[in-house]
C-alpha cells in the first residue's frame, strides 16, 4: 500500500496511528515531489492541520519538523527506489533522540523552537 500523501497534505490523516515512521515517510514523500522549501511548508502545514484537529494545536514543533525534513532530505540523494528501501538504509532516523546529538534538550524544549526552526546548539 502506498502512503496517501495526498490525504497527508490536505489535512485530512488522524493523528491516530500517525508515529514516528509515518512522520518520516510522510516527508520522504513530499520531498520526491517538491523542492526542500514547498516540502517544508506542505509538511508543516500537514502536521499543523493535523496537531490542530486532534485537539493538540500546541503539539507541532517548527524546529523538529523542519530538523528532521532537513535530515530525511540529507539522505535522499541515496539510490532507493521506494520508502521501505530508503527506511532500511537510514536507521538512525526512526531513533527518536537523533536530533539530540545537534540539540540539547533545552534548546528543543524552549517554547521559540516550537515557533520558529532554531539552528542546533552543538550541545
Amino acid at each position: 500500500m502506498s502512503f496517501p500523501i495526498e490525504e497527508f497534505v490536505a489535512g485530512r490523516m488522524s493523528a491516530a496511528g500517525f508515529g514516528h515512521r509515518a512522520h518520516v515517510e510522510a516527508g520522504y514523500h513530499l520531498l520526491k515531489r517538491h523542492e526542500f522549501a514547498d516540502a517544508a511548508q506542505a509538511y508543516a502545514r500537514a502536521i499543523t492541520a493535523m496537531a490542530t484537529a486532534a485537539g493538540a494545536p500546541d503539539k507541532f514543533h517548527m524546529t523538529i519538523t523542519v530538523a528532521m525534513l532537513s535530515a530525511i532530505a540529507e539522505r535522499m540523494s541515496d539510490s532507493c527506489s521506494n520508502f521501505d528501501a530508503f527506511a532500511s538504509q537510514h536507521p538512525e532516523l526512526f531513533d527518536r533522540a537523533m536530533l539530540l546529538r545537534h540539540y540539547s534538550k533545552e534548546r528543543l524544549e524552549c517554547p521559540q523552537a516550537r515557533q520558529t526552526f532554531l539552528l542546533p546548539d552543538g550541545r
